[in-house]
């Protein structure tokens, strides 16, 4: 038998159970690769920064607030510096909803992400019935945000359709 000993005295497998491992793992198939959309290099050279106006300053600090503090943008936002934030907090728009308006809709295309600001927004997911179908309601709730929640960020990284349907509980 040959083997070799590891710094911590542990054996390894020796090339009988290697040449095992490899025929097991051997003709697998490979994990899928990434793809994204095309950016056109005319539409960068042509972009033009959104910039929506604020209440004031307090309404522009609390959204970068929301942004830095949120455990889910981290991976996106960490990095950013306070300039980067500016215009990221400049991007949102001020947008008034009423207790049972449909902020977004499951299944359709996603093109905002949502911080609550005062109220309450109810989640829910639909999920298909026995028979595959795909389901024809709401479906259920399974969360309820409140202030300084955000949402609708999976739609937009992904650029999948919505996964639930966000209906204000309370304005």
């Amino acid at each position: 038998m040959k083997a070799t000993t590891s710094r911590d005295g542990a054996e390894d497998l020796d090339d009988a159970q290697d040449q095992e491992r490899f025929n097991m793992f051997h003709g697998a198939q490979r994990r899928k690769g990434i793809a994204a959309e095309s950016v056109n290099t005319q539409d960068i050279k042509d972009y033009v920064k959104p910039v929506y106006p604020k209440e004031n300053d307090d309404a522009k600090n609390r959204i970068r607030n929301v942004l830095r503090n949120n455990p889910k943008m981290q991976v996106l936002l960490g990095h950013i510096d306070d300039s980067g934030m500016d215009d990221i907090a400049n991007a949102f728009k001020d947008y008034v909803a009423s207790a049972g308006g449909t902020l977004i809709k499951q299944g359709d295309e996603g093109d905002s992400l949502y911080i609550i600001d005062s109220g309450h927004v109810d989640i829910f997911v639909a999920r298909p019935g026995p028979n595959g179908k795909p389901p024809v309601d709401k479906g259920t709730k399974v969360l309820t945000c409140g202030a300084d929640s955000l949402f609708g960020e999976l739609a937009l990284l992904y650029s999948a359709p919505r996964a639930a349907t966000a209906i204000v509980s309370s304005a």
